[in-house]
């Protein structure tokens, strides 16, 4: 008799979980190799796990910094997940891929993306419910570049207010890192605690792997070296680690005050 694991669908959903345990334990490279081969045997009528796979091998190119093949994958992950009725997928998938072309200065393209998406998850009946804060914080983060802070504003304030119903850690550790900067643009850097605070619960509390920790690292550590909090930048940095290059620090204060600060620490 046929034992549960000879079936090459089951299989393939056991592979899928434990690609998804490998991303969330920061085993990025595995994720991407067990991902590869399971789709390489994936029954062709499986619409709606295909997508699911390559949502998550998505996020393992993104982690390991492989752009190109994580747009391309996102693509075609929420060409299945539509083909497959996974309305989930096919919300997550094109806004991760916006935010890879947004990372990659392709504003107008990510823009695009968001825009498609908004057409089909008006088709559905979507526009409201929790799984679209990532919509509603990745269009925020596109004008919050393109200095229209307002609207920004709105964007993020209601895609917090989403993930909260969510009870999505990660997307609400964006929001907020994502609200911090709008509170910095606005010269209210006191208000800006609040939301450094609920990162650091996220962070901490639901252990939160290194590689989506880091997508926030940035913003805190600008916010901290502006109001001369060392103390906390410290314990961030003794906590979760610092992994960020030259450029990207460079890019948080001019030249001297750079030298100044991290200096000292």
């Amino acid at each position: 008799q046929a034992q549960p694991h000879d079936d090459p669908t089951i299989r393939s959903k056991i592979n899928t979980i434990g690609v998804d345990l490998a991303l969330n334990r920061g085993r990025v490279a595995e994720s991407i190799e067990l991902a590869c081969k399971t789709l390489a045997t994936l029954p062709k009528d499986e619409d709606r796990l295909c997508g699911e796979l390559l949502l998550l091998l998505g996020v393992g190119y993104y982690w390991s910094a492989q752009w190109a093949a994580a747009d391309e994958t996102y693509a075609q992950a929420g060409h299945y997940a539509v083909r497959g009725a996974d309305m989930i997928t096919a919300v997550f998938a094109p806004v991760n891929r916006a935010r890879i072309l947004a990372i990659r200065g392709q504003m107008r393209r990510a823009m695009a993306v968001l825009e498609q998406l908004w057409d089909y998850a008006s088709k559905q009946d979507l526009q409201q419910l929790p799984l679209m804060a990532g919509y509603y914080i990745t269009i925020g983060e596109i004008l919050y570049e393109w200095n229209r802070l307002d609207a920004a504003e709105q964007h993020v304030t209601e895609g917090l207010r989403l993930a909260q119903q969510a009870q999505n850690p990660r997307t609400l550790l964006r929001g907020y890192a994502r609200q911090i900067s709008l509170l910095r643009a606005a010269g209210k850097l006191a208000e800006a605690q609040r939301a450094t605070r609920e990162i650091l619960h996220l962070a901490h509390h639901y252990q939160m792997s290194i590689y989506i920790v880091n997508e926030c690292s940035p913003i805190l550590v600008r916010y901290w070296l502006e109001i001369d909090d060392r103390a906390a930048l410290q314990a961030w940095i003794d906590e979760h680690g610092l992994q960020m290059d030259a450029q990207e620090v460079t890019a948080i204060l001019p030249a001297r005050a750079h030298a100044e600060r991290l200096g000292a620490l």
